[in-house]
């Protein structure tokens, strides 16, 4: 499987959870949302780690957190954006991607990529 589906059937999981009010299963698929997270998507060069919203996914939108420091051309930081990113399941893709924020330097782009990358390794 895709990191995006994994990711997707951790977030359908936890929701379960959730509607029955059962603690324990929903911290195991939280955590797993947590370790997926943490050893495929994005963090250093710029970017916070995103933050993974669980409580705001389901098995057909993942949301997340994230951050960017941009640097000047002099190589010096100069200001974060912040930006949700939501992936939406399509027919036609494997997903539908929106970014909101600002896009200073064209952020969005980058981030959509980086995060397409991401989302698109197979977990081992």
């Amino acid at each position: 499987m895709k990191v995006y589906q994994e990711l997707a059937a951790a977030a359908d999981a936890y929701q379960r959870g959730v509607e029955r009010d059962n603690k324990e299963w929903i911290r195991n698929w939280e955590k797993r949302g947590e370790e997926l997270t943490k050893q495929y998507m994005l963090s250093g060069g710029g970017f916070n780690t995103p933050v993974f919203d669980i409580d705001a996914s389901n098995a057909n939108l993942l949301v997340f957190e994230t951050g960017y420091h941009h640097m000047n051309d002099g190589g010096y930081y100069t200001h974060w954006t912040e930006h949700i990113v939501r992936v939406k399941g399509s027919l036609a893709f494997a997903f539908d991607m929106t970014i909101s924020g600002r896009n200073d330097n064209d952020i969005k782009e980058y981030i959509f990529e980086t995060f397409q990358i991401a989302l698109e390794e197979q977990v081992k």
